[in-house]
């Protein structure tokens, strides 16, 4: 995945197996599952990026397992 430098890349676990049918609510992300569950993977733009996919993970009825930060693009 080629990123911008600057850019934060995040992984965002959440219980149990989303399909690819979700991925237009992340843009830009991809899903790894992993035990069962499903890590959102790829950059996010800003600190208000990241707290608005937060919150659409609230939204859509999500469990938020752990937010975290793998590295700069």
């Amino acid at each position: 995945m080629q990123v911008a430098p600057g850019i934060l890349i995040y992984e965002i676990r959440v219980k149990g197996r989303l399909t690819d049918r979700w991925l237009r609510r992340f843009g830009g992300m991809r899903f790894e599952h992993r035990e069962g569950d499903t890590c959102i993977v790829g950059p996010v733009l800003d600190q208000p990026a990241l707290e608005g996919m937060l919150i659409t993970i609230g939204d859509l009825g999500l469990s938020l397992l752990s937010v975290r930060l793998l590295g700069e693009g």
